[in-house]
């Protein structure tokens, strides 16, 4: 397949983990499954932005295509949990503190409210990179979302 020859080259001697759309079908997992060294696979269930095509149809395939290859599948990136009873994480992406969107359709949601929302693992981009100072902010994120764990659970 065109996946093995072309996707995880020089990733796969630093990356923990695969993502990857299920749009071209199962065959994706195949592929990468056959040139992962040692990566675990995260399928894209749903995604954060305002119109996005991962209807809940989509997400369906994407869990079922997940019990097929749980030894490789360890989880979705989605907007909330979308199969907590099979042992798979559950990583949101979106999450930002001091904004609730952009101008192009992205969605953020607070650290609290993924962790509501089935989060084993808040996926922050831009609420980090693009501030003042990226290590105190990554570290204010990370007492946000421990903070949220740790009320969900007692």
């Amino acid at each position: 397949a065109v996946v093995s020859t072309q996707s995880t080259g020089k990733i796969s001697s630093w990356a923990d983990f695969i993502n990857a759309h299920i749009v071209v079908g199962p065959g994706i997992i195949k592929g990468l499954e056959s040139v992962a060294q040692g990566q675990a696979l995260i399928l894209i269930a749903q995604m954060s932005a305002a119109g996005n095509l991962c209807t809940p149809e989509y997400t369906q395939t994407a869990v079922s295509m997940a019990k097929d290859n749980n030894e490789f599948v360890c989880g979705f990136i989605c907007t909330k949990s979308v199969a907590e009873e099979l042992g798979f994480l559950n990583f949101v992406p979106g999450v930002n503190i001091s904004s609730s969107g952009d101008t192009l359709g992205q969605q953020w949601v607070s650290p609290a409210e993924a962790i509501q929302r089935g989060a084993d693992i808040i996926i922050v981009g831009r609420g980090i990179y693009k501030a003042d100072d990226p290590a105190e902010t990554a570290k204010l994120y990370k007492e946000q979302g421990f903070r949220a764990y740790l009320d969900s659970i007692l």
